[in-house]
């Protein structure tokens, strides 16, 4: 049996979404959805936010409730700040969550910073520009027999303050404007996101649990598992859509997860999210009742090295992790991974 893995990031999105007939990266696209939020706010000098799976848990929590009837209502927890859009499903720019954000961009003409009023609806795009917020999250639901799609974004700190309050300062921005495009968020090397001692710690304390005996770190394995992620990194692979396995000679893991001020993706966390499928393994009849081959592959005894890579994209706010196990797990149906 072999135990190439699918991607790690079908599990966090399952836990967030749900099970439904819906794929939040067909219709949210998190990525490019972050990415046209971020654009946008560049264009006024405003840092660029992350998305933060738990606004993104309530946003989809909030889009359930909405799922009966698509009505354009705010929820009423004020604790976020909030956007809304909905539109029809068809052949050219169905509506999604990136499509949603540039809706909302379609506000900046009425929005008169020098007298801080809007001559029209400009809310959803000073929400988008607000220097108060850094993190956003957003939900979706389909309804009308799968024909209209609803989106839900939202926003953490709510903007806060009076009338005369600015979601931005225009003098600060044009600096920005400047240093963003020349620098972004710093260089980071791909050995400090993938932290290979604590990301090898982590792998065998999950191996001890079940009796296998711990990997050893492979620089072979490692620079293999790096090059692949170059690779990815220069064709501009960074969509969640794009997410591949290399089809080498090894079983591997991939995750990815944005740069965010607490468990940021990186080769530990990677590795605790795979340990996530566990419940998912029954070991009595060597079945998975959901995803549970990244877990597999981590605990397989077959398997004796490990070497691991990254690489960050979105100007660096996205980073991807790529491990690689060697020997690759053989077998069919009935070999047990331990």
């Amino acid at each position: 049996m072999s135990f190439v893995i699918v991607s790690l990031l079908s599990i966090v999105l399952t836990q967030i979404y749900g099970r439904t007939n819906l794929d939040p990266r067909v219709d949210l696209l998190p990525a490019e959805t972050l990415l046209v939020h971020n654009r946008v706010r560049a264009e006024v000098g405003v840092g660029p936010m992350v998305w933060d799976f738990k606004l993104a848990a309530f946003a989809q929590n909030y889009a359930n409730v909405r799922s009966k009837d698509c009505a354009l209502q705010h929820s009423t927890d004020e604790m976020y700040g909030e956007n809304i859009a909905a539109g029809w499903l068809k052949s050219k720019e169905s509506m999604s969550g990136p499509i949603a954000a540039k809706l909302w961009y379609g506000e900046k003409k009425f929005y008169n910073y020098q007298t801080n009023k809007c001559s029209g609806m400009c809310g959803h795009y000073t929400q988008m520009v607000a220097n108060q917020s850094h993190r956003v999250g957003c939900g979706h639901v389909r309804c009308h027999a799968d024909t209209y799609l609803w989106v839900v974004c939202n926003y953490a700190p709510r903007p806060m303050g009076d009338e005369n309050t600015r979601p931005f300062v225009l003098a600060l921005a044009l600096f920005s404007v400047i240093l963003t495009p020349a620098y972004g968020l710093p260089k980071v090397k791909p050995i400090d996101d993938v932290q290979p001692e604590q990301t090898l710690a982590v792998h065998n304390e999950i191996r001890a649990a079940v009796g296998v005996a711990p990997l050893v770190w492979n620089e072979t394995v490692a620079a293999y598992a790096q090059n692949f992620a170059n690779k990815l990194a220069k064709a501009g692979k960074c969509a969640y859509t794009d997410m591949r396995h290399s089809g080498g000679p090894y079983g591997e893991n991939i995750a990815a997860g944005w740069v965010q001020p607490e468990d940021q993706m990186s080769g530990p966390i990677a590795t605790k999210y795979w340990l996530t499928e566990k419940p998912n393994y029954d070991h009595a009849t060597n079945k998975c009742k959901d995803v549970c081959g990244h877990y597999t592959q981590i605990v397989a005894n077959q398997s004796f090295s490990l070497g691991c890579g990254s690489y960050r994209c979105h100007d660096n706010e996205l980073i991807w992790i790529v491990c690689d196990y060697y020997p690759m797990p053989m077998g069919d149906a009935n070999t047990r991974p331990y």
